[in-house]
């Protein structure tokens, strides 16, 4: 298997080094590459900084050249996400950026990253996203179209696709996936991948993770794939091989009309309590004190 890992950032670059680490350490057997997108305005080219994002642990506020220099730091290959592709003006943004990033690089994947041909699989991952024990995807993946955290409701499921996996070489309309949302179906990114599966019910879905409904109390009760410590919930994926941390944003510490003490405390809690349970390695004083040196 030869796997395409790829991963947005806009103010949370300082998972970037642990992540691709634990990837190395991790992967067993097969091929991967793994490369970044960049979503923050490049405010050095005049554009605007609309949300007001600051880097979570830095306070940075041009979050796109400080995810540009980690990039080459890392040795990790760097693609500017053009900021047209999202609306300006709306309440919420997290969920709707992230499937208009998924969007725009599936559907323009030809000219993006041509040499994807080359890959059995591409796997779109979050930034607080961390592969903790050995895997070999090609054993736990095999015969599969898509793997994904599943979402089970009333009418249909959708992924929750804080990682998900397609093969490339059977799934050979990926190109129609829609990272959207459906409100038919639910009211986060991914349900309107509900149509697409509707629509073509021979592929085979391995579900890598599992909500019985979602938000509300569905979101935070604890089962074999979601957990929590001292009341921080998070995700265990794929027999247990993924942590996905949740609040890759920040809850609030990410964007300076939002930021205070309190809020950048409890991200850093979370975090810490997590990274330590599960042997996740990060330099946190190289971030949290690097603009105050």
């Amino acid at each position: 298997m030869n796997i395409l890992f790829v991963c947005p950032y806009v103010n949370n670059v300082h998972f970037l080094e642990p992540a691709i680490k634990l990837l190395k350490k991790n992967v067993i057997k097969d091929n991967y590459t793994f490369i970044c997108l960049n979503d923050a305005p490049d405010i050095d080219s005049g554009e605007e900084n609309y949300l007001n994002l600051v880097s979570i642990l830095s306070e940075n506020d041009n979050c796109y050249k400080e995810i540009y220099e980690e990039c080459l730091s890392q040795n990790v290959e760097h693609i500017k996400i053009p900021q047209t592709i999202h609306i300006k003006n709306r309440p919420n943004h997290g969920s709707q950026r992230h499937g208009e990033i998924c969007n725009w690089f599936l559907r323009n994947i030809d000219n993006i990253y041509p040499d994807y041909k080359n890959y059995t699989h591409i796997c779109l991952y979050d930034a607080d996203l961390f592969l903790i024990k050995p895997t070999c995807f090609s054993d736990l993946l095999l015969n599969f179209d898509f793997a994904c955290p599943v979402i089970y409701t009333k009418q249909y499921p959708w992924p929750q696709p804080s990682v998900f996996f397609i093969n490339i070489r059977t799934v050979v309309n990926f190109k129609e996936l829609d990272f959207g949302i459906n409100y038919k179906y639910g009211n986060d990114m991914g349900s309107g991948i509900t149509d697409f599966w509707i629509k073509y019910p021979q592929y085979n879905i391995k579900p890598i993770g599992k909500f019985n409904g979602f938000q509300n109390g569905a979101f935070e009760i604890e089962s074999e794939t979601i957990k929590q410590i001292d009341g921080h919930y998070y995700d265990l994926w794929l027999n247990e091989s993924f942590v996905h941390l949740r609040w890759g944003w920040g809850g609030g510490a990410g964007e300076s009309q939002h930021r205070n003490q309190k809020n950048l405390n409890l991200y850093l809690t979370k975090m810490q309590k997590i990274f330590n349970k599960y042997n996740i390695v990060m330099d946190f004083e190289k971030w949290v004190y690097k603009n105050k040196k």
